[in-house]
């Protein structure tokens, strides 16, 4: 079992273990604050924790969809199955399960007969959930079902020719200001850092690039994160003003399975959302970065504690390796996470 911690003095000495689950190939891939038992009836299974659900977009994890439609998880760093996604969990969710027989738990290799029930007894720190408390320490507990949506099989478009990087085609509320254009044109192009004041029109920037992004991809959604509850509304308005894109608010305090709806059936073409929320969609694959063209966060400034959300999310965007397929991150400052990982991030 590997070693958490040691912990000396001239007395003592404490060794702390943690449990891990492996791939055949022995890459850790989660340890046992990502994992837990779901019982079903009489049947259990190992799965990971859906507020961990985030590790798919890293190093760890990957999905893979096979042509029958069934979606392998597979090991990060070698690409071996080490389980698939279930489709029919409580509630409506669908969870990661791995196989006892293509895992190392605990750093030993299960025979078939050894069935996950038998296992949970023998690991206490290992919590075992059911239906009533599966999703009990994630932000989605409150939330209705809704269908898993896969992103767009083709890449996002981005403007090549003269014409799409000018206004034609799109109506605006105000005349943008000469500093206005020059960001928006820049950000049409890359993901961009533009530190702007206060009262400058940075929502307004926001507007005019996802209205041009979403007519070159109209099968996708503008994304709008927000800290507050109030600023979800106060800036959904902003947004439809703007440019008349139709922006869907959503919170806590609204979330439901229609609304949720809403952005996958061409009814809303713009998510404004607080980043809790957001990070649970994402986790609980209700969302994912694949539905989304652009990716904008609003004083971003919150970022850089590692247990903020917004830290959280970027960091997830990061790590999102579709190809192609990952949306564009617009705005003001650099920051820096981790050694080595520097990202754009909103102000």
């Amino acid at each position: 079992m590997p070693l958490k911690g040691v912990c000396d003095s001239s007395s003592y000495s404490i060794i702390i273990m943690v449990i891990v689950a492996q791939c055949l190939n022995k890459h850790v891939f989660a340890s046992e604050e990502d994992l837990c038992f779901l019982q079903k009836d009489e049947n259990f299974h190992l799965i990971l924790k859906p507020e961990r659900r985030f590790y798919i977009e890293s190093a760890q994890l990957m999905l893979h969809k096979e042509p029958d439609e069934k979606v392998r998880v597979k090991c990060g760093k070698c690409n071996s199955n080490v389980g698939c996604e279930v489709p029919y969990g409580p509630k409506g969710n669908h969870f990661l399960a791995f196989s006892n027989t293509k895992i190392l738990f605990d750093g030993i290799k299960l025979k078939p007969s050894q069935k996950w029930s038998k296992i949970a007894s023998k690991y206490p720190t290992i919590q075992i959930r059911s239906e009533e408390n599966y999703l009990q320490d994630s932000i989605e507990n409150d939330a209705k079902p809704c269908s898993v949506e896969y992103c767009e099989p083709h890449p996002i478009n981005w403007p090549k020719s003269n014409s799409e990087f000018q206004f034609q085609g799109l109506e605006f509320s105000k005349v943008p200001r000469k500093y206005q254009i020059e960001v928006y044109l820049e950000a049409l192009q890359r993901d961009l850092v533009a530190v702007l004041p206060t009262g400058a029109g940075k929502t307004f920037i926001a507007s005019m690039l996802m209205a041009r992004l979403q007519l070159l991809n109209p099968n996708r959604l503008g994304l709008f994160v927000v800290k507050t509850v109030p600023l979800v509304f106060q800036q959904a308005d902003a947004i439809s003003g703007d440019c008349g894109l139709r922006a869907r608010p959503l919170c806590g305090e609204n979330k439901t399975a229609a609304k949720l709806r809403g952005l996958t059936n061409g009814e809303f073409q713009i998510l404004v959302v607080t980043a809790g929320v957001l990070k649970g969609l994402l986790g609980s694959r209700k969302l994912n970065f694949g539905n989304f063209y652009c990716f904008v966060i609003d004083e971003v400034h919150h970022v850089g504690n590692n247990n903020d959300d917004y830290t959280q999310l970027v960091q997830m965007w990061s790590t999102y390796n579709v190809p192609n397929q990952r949306p564009r991150l617009d705005i003001p400052m650099c920051l820096r996470i981790g050694k080595n990982l520097i990202v754009p991030v909103f102000w």
